[in-house]
């Protein structure tokens, strides 16, 4: 549980500082 919340919680800020990443993701 804890590898997922290290590897969600950047990608999640990454792809909320980035508009390409966060239409990607959306």
């Amino acid at each position: 549980e804890e590898d997922i919340r290290n590897g969600l919680l950047p990608f999640y800020v990454v792809a909320t500082l980035g508009t390409t990443s966060s239409c990607a993701f959306d």
